[in-house]
């Protein structure tokens, strides 16, 4: 229930848009190649990687304020990734995070101000911004089997 209140707050705040703003995800990238499942090495069955199945769903809270909720989306929920912790830790389930750059367009990212939290948790989940501009911009993030919460604050145009 702690999640799930860190979650709703995450909204806190929230008002009527006037204007809706499209968010996109232009691009996902990553270095690990991690993999949901290998395909059989043919054209017609590729591999299917991490990447291909990252949810990104972002809310407009205001004209200026986003929220993204930011996760993989795994296929197997009783796959054992922590074979070392007792068989009655649920945490043994939760896929290791693993970096992911996410290409983000219809922000004005020249001064947005960045976050991300882990509503699990309540901790701070590092983002670095590699790239800002006026209409988007770069972050990498690490990313898992449950939301991650990116924050995106523009501030006002002077």
């Amino acid at each position: 229930m702690t999640a799930v209140r860190r979650l709703v707050g995450a909204l806190d705040g929230a008002r009527r848009v006037r204007r809706p703003r499209r968010i996109s995800l232009r691009a996902i990238s990553d270095e690990h190649g991690h993999r949901q499942f290998d395909g059989d090495g043919t054209a017609a069955h590729p591999p299917l990687y991490d990447r291909d199945v990252l949810g990104f769903f972002p809310y407009q809270l205001d004209a200026r304020r986003f929220v993204i909720p930011v996760y993989v989306m795994t296929r197997d929920m009783g796959r054992v990734y922590d074979s070392g912790a007792a068989a009655s830790d649920p945490r043994r389930l939760d896929l290791p995070a693993a970096s992911f750059r996410l290409d983000i367009g219809g922000i004005d990212g020249a001064s947005a101000r960045i976050g991300a939290t882990d509503p699990l948790t309540g901790a701070t989940v590092a983002v670095k911004v590699l790239h800002r501009s006026r209409g988007g911009l770069v972050v990498e993030m690490p990313a898992t089997d449950s939301p991650r919460l990116l924050t995106i604050e523009e501030r006002p145009r002077r």
